[in-house]
């Protein structure tokens, strides 16, 4: 029985999803060429038709987990909700699809800082860095709009959700069925939410200044 020739791009993309398996399973150290081209049943020598290396394989998968991670963010953004709840809802899809283990995204994050190559190293950092942004703004339009206390810093408090998130997803890889994410979302969201949010103090005096504005 002869097997399926599929064209370039289709056997890049199986190649692909398999590399999203293999990390699912085992983490970024579970993806060499003798597993890709097992599960994809051609030889190794075939494999470098369509990649070059085992690092061009990890690439695509960090630039495809950079779009997939945008388009997250925006789909909780185009739903118009105030600033800390937009925050509450993308914690809780990392968390849920993680635990669903299609949330690949800070397991590779954390994996691909311990490679030595540039290129990885380099799409591993604007990952990262396109994160932090997103999270930023919507820190930065919540203190805008009077949402959250303007004391705080964006930058710092996006590098806070960011821990919290890669932290727990830490954990959980050494031992999942002790640290379930969807329950200790709610405590965690309730921590970082409350940083964010006014002290009694300062509400009253918040009210007080949108109060004189509308006057």
């Amino acid at each position: 029985m002869t097997k399926k020739r599929l064209k370039h791009i289709d056997r890049q993309n199986q190649i692909i999803d398999i590399a999203r398996e293999l990390v699912s399973s085992g983490g970024i150290h579970n993806l060499t060429i003798r597993k890709l081209s097992h599960h994809a049943g051609i030889t190794e020598a075939a494999f470098y038709r369509h990649f070059s290396s085992r690092e061009d394989v990890i690439i695509c998968l960090i630039n495809e987990i950079t779009e997939k991670l945008s388009k997250t963010i925006n789909s909780v953004l185009d739903v118009n909700l105030k600033s800390l709840d937009c925050l509450e809802k993308i914690l809780n899809l990392h968390c849920s699809s993680i635990e669903l283990r299609q949330g690949l995204s800070f397991v590779v994050i954390l994996q691909a800082s311990e490679f030595e190559t540039y290129q990885i190293k380099t799409c591993g950092n604007n990952l990262v860095k396109m994160y932090l942004k997103s999270i930023e703004d919507i820190i930065y339009l919540g203190i805008k709009k009077g949402e959250i206390d303007r004391n705080v810093d964006p930058d710092s408090a996006a590098m806070m959700f960011f821990g919290i998130v890669q932290s727990t997803v830490t954990r959980w890889i050494f031992d999942p069925e002790h640290h379930p994410l969807s329950e200790k979302s709610r405590s965690l969201w309730y921590l970082f939410r409350t940083s964010l949010e006014f002290l009694d103090e300062d509400l009253e005096l918040h009210k007080l200044n949108l109060e004189s504005k509308k006057v």
